[in-house]
């Protein structure tokens, strides 16, 4: 299987996105980082803490990715935000 990966902009104002090919063998893996804003929020989240089930990444081809969620609370409130604390970074061939 082959990922597109793409590095995205630091603001999401930019348009321009720089793309690469990560190929992985039948049964190979790949890694990526997450990064999230701890929750809860108290200015929003006013009904408590939003703790997801799960987190599904779509690549560029479709192709979803659905993991489970290990447990804490999550900064759900980021919908405004002009540089989000919460992404996944670009996708990487493991060794």
């Amino acid at each position: 299987m082959a990922l597109a990966v793409a590095a995205l902009p630091a603001c999401s104002e930019s348009l321009s996105v720089v793309t690469s090919t990560v190929s992985v063998p039948g049964g190979g893996s790949v890694l990526a980082t997450l990064t999230y804003l701890a929750g809860p929020d108290d200015a929003c989240d006013t009904n408590g803490p939003w703790v997801p089930s799960r987190m599904v990444v779509t690549l560029a081809d479709g192709l979803e990715l659905t993991a489970g969620w290990p447990g804490q609370s999550v900064d759900d409130c980021q919908d405004g935000a002009t540089h989000p604390g919460t992404f996944v970074g670009p996708f990487a061939a493991s060794k």
